[in-house]
């Protein structure tokens, strides 16, 4: 995966990810925004949690920021 050598995590607004992949196989820690909405001013509320969360200690699991 060369996502891993680029990045630190991997954020996704897709809330179905954790039943469409094997999380296992992704090498990254994954946060999922679960945003009613893709528009920006319902996305931003959640920018703290994720600077956050990117500014703590992760582990190679899933992280939902609801």
């Amino acid at each position: 995966f060369l996502a891993t050598t680029e990045f630190d995590a991997f954020i996704t607004v897709d809330k179905n990810l954790q039943f469409q992949q094997n999380l296992h196989a992704i090498p990254l820690p994954i946060i999922v925004v679960h945003s009613r909405f893709l528009r920006w001013q319902d996305l931003e509320p959640y920018v703290p949690g994720i600077l956050t969360r990117l500014n703590s200690p992760l582990e190679k699991r899933l992280y939902v920021l609801e």
